[in-house]
C-alpha cells in the first residue's frame, strides 16, 4: 500500500504537467511500454483490440478516433489531491 501511494504522489497536478508528460509519452513505441493486465489495446490503423487475455476483437469501424486515457488511484487510496481523472486526446 505504501508503494502505491508513494507512486500517486508522481503524477503530474497541473495542467502544464500533464501536457508535458503526454507529449513525452507520444512518440513512444508499443513495445517499449509495459501494459498492465486490465488494459485494453485498439489499434487504431487496424481497428483490432487485444487485452491481456489476448483475444482478439473483431473491428467495428475503419475511421480514426480519439484516445481516451482513464486513470484512477489505487484501490483503497485515501490521499488528497488526486482524484479519478479523464483525458481525451483528440
Amino acid at each position: 500500500m505504501a508503494a502505491m501511494t508513494a507512486t500517486v504522489h508522481l503524477l503530474p497536478r497541473t495542467t502544464s504537467e500533464w501536457i508535458a508528460l503526454v507529449q513525452r509519452a507520444l512518440p513512444l513505441r508499443l513495445d517499449e511500454l509495459r501494459m498492465p493486465n486490465h488494459f485494453l489495446l485498439k489499434d487504431i490503423h487496424t481497428g483490432r483490440c487485444r487485452s491481456h487475455l489476448q483475444h482478439s476483437m473483431p473491428p467495428h469501424s475503419k475511421r480514426e478516433s480519439a484516445v481516451l486515457i482513464l486513470l484512477s488511484p489505487p484501490v483503497g487510496f485515501t490521499g488528497k489531491g488526486f482524484q479519478e481523472m479523464c483525458m481525451t486526446l483528440t
